[in-house]
């Protein structure tokens, strides 16, 4: 990754009610809907003895789970409304 030092990294994702994706589990995450929040907790705890590719693989396999939630589709009709 390439960024100027003003650069600001948004999980906009888990704003959405999906999982961080691209390896934002290694970033710090707050204020966010509860259920990837709390999907997200075990992602951290297994990337941090893990190599980048395998948080990676680890996240990807978890993502569609959020597409089922409720907060999910909340999130994204709200975005939607603006």
């Amino acid at each position: 990754m390439l960024a100027s030092e003003r650069a600001r990294l948004v999980p906009a994702f888990m704003k959405l009610g999906l999982l961080p994706e691209v390896g934002t589990s290694w970033q710090l995450l707050s204020e966010l809907l509860a259920h990837p929040v709390a999907m997200t907790k075990p992602l951290l705890r297994n990337a941090a003895d893990m190599p980048f590719e395998g948080a990676l693989r680890m996240e990807e396999s978890a993502e569609p789970n959020c597409f089922t939630m409720t907060g999910h589709r909340e999130a994204v009709a709200a975005f939607l409304a603006g």
